[in-house]
């Protein structure tokens, strides 16, 4: 067949080739015809991503480290560990987490990590703010806890100005151990202040509080502007200073304080004591001869209240005291507790009625021990200005030697109103000696001789080395009578005959005190 090139046959073979590319593709996808204007922008996003990823993660790096920086300088100045680990642990969190394959940092300013740092942020600040708050509140407290220890002298306005300077919790917390050790340091001193003195009045040393107040009452009573009057006064000067002294330097010159007031105090009274009369008319012929015709050594004292005279007989005669020191004793603890303001304690109390009432040695010695032996009771002799009284050594408080005339000076103590022992603590003593048992009712009761009278005594008796030391001491008053008495006797055959000297000495001092 031939075949045909003209135009008949050229349709046929086009239509063919049609045919045939559709039979070649039948069961196969459309193809996606994709313009221009599609292929930039998303050939753009896809090959911008990595940068933008990368800008994402420096700025959430930057502002992650900035916290890290931030809380390494908190932590610098004052913010505990514990306060700053939550926070370590949630930026961990957040630095960590992903989205899928895409770490979260990647796309932190569209998918809420920024905002997250941002709240870390906060809650650091707030942990700040909070923490300086408190120790602003600490220091407050330290410092009002200063003032209260250390009586109110601190500068407040000075105190609030080094708060407010502080701007870290570490200078706050440096200005509370500042505060506290002073506080410590104080409280130690105060302690050892109040050991020395008895106890504290307004934080001050109670001893010296009271010799102070005692030797100011002298001066303004004393007659003349004479040497006494001028060491007194030097002496309150000295003690106006001593109160104004940091509490490290009261502790040093406490004791040369209170030898100096009590010094002071010792002669004033000295140069103020009322006129002193012997052997002229308590101590006459009649009384002259009896203690002549005794074969022992006596010694009386006694002022009489009536015309403020004191009488003295054989005058400079040391005796050992046996257990008249028992109202030593007792006077120096009625002393001590009454500078803190507080009755006798029981447990005192318990031994003090047998030691007076029943003149038992065995309180004695508890009791001279609680007070504190020797060393205490000079101090107390020295406050009473009996200056002729040493106590006994070693415990032995039977030994201690006296003067008839420090004996009625004590007695006086009991007897009247002074700066050492109140009225309450006066009236208890007087109680328990007007309450002696029968065995001990001699010597200066033996003299009054009328029913309304009252008497207060207490008597010792000391067979050393080998004869009888027998003294007897009390407070007389009634029938027109109102004295102190001391009869010291030593170098008696026996108990009994110093008994009767004191006995008739008593009586004749009552009978004479009678006729004037």
């Amino acid at each position: 067949m031939a075949i045909h090139n003209g135009p008949d046959s050229q349709p046929h073979q086009t239509r063919r080739r049609k045919r045939l590319h559709r039979k070649s593709t039948k069961g196969f996808a459309k193809p996606v015809s994709i313009g221009i204007a599609a292929i930039v922008p998303t050939a753009l996003v896809i090959g911008g991503f990595p940068g933008f990823a990368m800008h994402n993660r420096a700025v959430f790096d930057a502002k992650a480290q900035h916290l890290q920086a931030e809380w390494n300088y908190d932590h610098k100045h004052g913010i505990t560990s514990g306060q700053l680990q939550a926070l370590r642990k949630e930026l961990a969190t957040v630095t960590g987490s992903h989205e899928g394959i895409v770490p979260t940092s990647w796309a932190a300013s569209v998918n809420g990590a920024d905002t997250e740092l941002q709240n870390i942020g906060q809650q650091t600040a707030h942990v700040w703010s909070s923490t300086m708050a408190s120790s602003r509140q600490k220091a407050e407290a330290a410092w009002n806890e200063l003032q209260q220890v250390n009586g109110g002298q601190p500068d407040q306005q000075k105190a609030q100005n080094a708060i407010n300077s502080a701007q870290t919790p570490a200078a706050l917390d440096r200005l509370i151990a500042a505060w506290s050790s002073q506080v410590t340091e104080i409280q130690r001193e105060q302690a050892q202040l109040k050991r020395m003195s008895g106890g504290l009045v307004n934080n001050q040393p109670a001893d010296v509080v009271r010799l102070e107040q005692q030797l100011s009452a002298l001066v303004e009573k004393a007659s003349g502007d004479g040497a006494a009057t001028n060491t007194a006064e030097e002496a309150l000067a000295a003690a106006k200073q001593y109160f104004n002294l940091p509490l490290v330097q009261e502790v040093s010159e406490h004791a040369q304080l209170v030898q100096q007031l009590t010094d002071a105090i010792a002669k004033l009274a000295a140069a103020e004591q009322p006129p002193v009369t012997s052997n002229k008319w308590l101590f006459n012929s009649a009384f002259t001869s009896y203690l002549n015709s005794r074969n022992d050594t006596v010694s009386v004292a006694v002022y009489n209240a009536n015309n403020g005279h004191t009488y003295l007989y054989n005058r400079r005669q040391r005796y050992d005291t046996a257990s008249i020191v028992k109202m030593t004793i007792l006077a120096d603890l009625l002393h001590t507790s009454g500078t803190t303001g507080q009755p006798l304690p029981t447990s005192e109390q318990k031994q003090a009625v047998p030691m007076i009432e029943d003149s038992s040695n065995n309180a004695a010695s508890t009791l001279w021990n609680d007070a504190g032996g020797s060393t205490a009771i000079q101090s107390f002799l020295t406050k009473a200005g009996m200056t002729d009284t040493t106590p006994g050594s070693g415990g032995q408080w039977g030994l201690t030697r006296t003067t008839a005339q420090d004996q009625v000076d004590l007695m006086r103590l009991f007897a009247y109103p002074n700066n050492l022992l109140s009225t309450s603590e006066r009236d208890y003593g007087l109680n328990l000696m007007e309450h002696v048992i029968a065995s001990e009712d001699w010597g200066v009761s033996s003299g009054p001789l009328s029913a309304g009278a009252s008497v207060a005594l207490k008597n010792g008796w000391l067979p050393y080395p080998q004869k009888w030391w027998v003294n007897s001491v009390g407070y007389v008053n009634g029938d027109g009578r109102n004295y102190v008495i001391a009869v010291l006797s030593a170098g008696n055959v026996s108990e009994q005959y110093g008994v009767h000297t004191d006995d008739k000495v008593s009586q004749m001092v009552w009978t004479t005190l009678g006729q004037g």
